[in-house]
């Protein structure tokens, strides 16, 4: 391995070649264990020349002095033909040469967040329902079109998907990331075009009666989705979560309360869920844990695919719902036994601003409801009458 000293001595006699050229010299720098140039180089502002250094990160060894003078050379015919760029040479200035570079990076800096750290199963799952597919989407018109990754491309991936729908709103989420990472300036009304589902719709749905769930849940012949059917609609838990979550105080609960504690490998984090209906842990055998035999190890599978389990044997027993309609049902009861929306949401694992913009249509009418009677029954109780018809 040369020393220090070998290694000085050749760059000094490269240095006297590179000197044959007084215009624009540029010469080979060893600084500690790593070999650069110092030139007169053109500024970056374009307003003149001064002498700078330029790291090329080549080691102090045989390659690293090959390395730096062929870069030497190059920067010199740049130099005189006039066609120096330190994009070109500045590690700082330059882009990823694809955008599979850029996918790549953007893909790194999200598993890279503090936060989601914290919770790497649902950062997994996350990525693969959210992200991956919107990614996918991009790379696809990107390359039918040749565009770089621009705002144009950005709108056509958007534009992509139908006006109002979901995936329009997480595909223009998305974007937005990458947009930012990339420096990239989006349309003023970015938001506005990007906007998609909004989760009031639950509002129009027909969730099953108390009855109906019952009577479906008596469909069900496998022991194991039958105390999963069970735990979704006694405590309003997502379909992966009853595969991930602790049932010691559902079993040995001194108080009675029968709480379960989802586990912080689930989507939103570690939270207790408890029963609106006590008589349904005792109605739906819930003591008895049955949990079905499938690979709910999130280190090697997703909570997409525990959840899908769930949706693949409602329809295989033909319980005539899917999941999530358990967990709608349960959140509605909710509203109207009058429970502190707040503890609600964190119950269910929610924002509250998340949980009031999904079940707002039945906080609404539950108001309007409770607003009649005590403005409008109350008087006629009182016989006072009302305004609102001719008594």
């Amino acid at each position: 391995m040369p020393t220090t000293t070998t290694i000085q001595q050749r760059i000094d006699g490269l240095n006297i070649d590179l000197g044959c050229n007084p215009r624009y010299p540029i010469r080979l720098e060893l600084r500690g264990h790593s070999i650069g140039l110092r030139g007169k180089l053109p500024l970056r502002d374009c307003s003149g020349f001064k002498v700078q250094r330029l790291p090329l990160g080549a080691k102090a060894d045989e390659e690293g002095i090959r390395k730096a003078r062929q870069a030497a050379y190059q920067i010199q015919d740049a130099l005189i033909n006039g066609s120096f760029r330190w994009d070109d040479w500045d590690p700082k200035a330059q882009r990823p040469e694809s955008l599979d570079q850029i996918l790549k990076q953007f893909e790194t800096a999200f598993f890279s967040d503090p936060e989601r750290l914290l919770n790497p199963s649902g950062t997994l799952s996350t990525w693969k329902g959210a992200y991956a597919p919107y990614l996918k989407r991009l790379k696809q018109i990107q390359q039918e079109h040749k565009l770089p990754l621009n705002q144009e491309l950005l709108m056509l991936v958007l534009k992509s998907y139908s006006v109002g729908s979901r995936s329009r709103a997480q595909c223009g989420t998305v974007l937005r990331a990458l947009a930012h990472q990339e420096k990239i300036t989006l349309p003023e009304d970015w938001c506005k075009q990007s906007k998609g589902y909004k989760a009031t719709k639950i509002g129009k749905r027909i969730l099953p009666t108390d009855q109906q769930i019952i009577e479906a849940w008596g469909k069900i012949p496998n022991p194991g989705y039958r105390w999963i059917f069970g735990m979704l609609a006694t405590y309003g838990l997502r379909p992966h979560e009853a595969f991930l979550c602790d049932v010691d105080k559902l079993l040995n609960d001194p108080k009675k309360h029968h709480p379960v504690r989802v586990l912080s490998t689930s989507k939103t984090g570690e939270h207790l869920a408890f029963p609106l209906q006590k008589n349904w842990v005792k109605r739906f055998d819930l003591a008895n844990v049955q949990i079905p035999s499938i690979n709910r190890d999130v280190t090697k599978t997703t909570l997409q695919n525990i959840g899908k389990n769930v949706h693949m044997a409602f329809r295989r027993y033909n319980v005539g719902f899917p999941p999530y309609e358990l967990r709608h049902a349960w959140a509605v009861r909710s509203i109207h036994s009058g429970m502190n929306q707040s503890i609600a949401a964190a119950m269910m694992g929610h924002s509250v601003s998340e949980h009031t913009d999904t079940y707002h249509f039945y906080m609404t009418e539950q108001d309007m409801e409770r607003g009649y009677i005590t403005r409008v029954l109350d008087k006629v109780r009182e016989g006072q009458g009302c305004r609102l018809c001719p008594c």
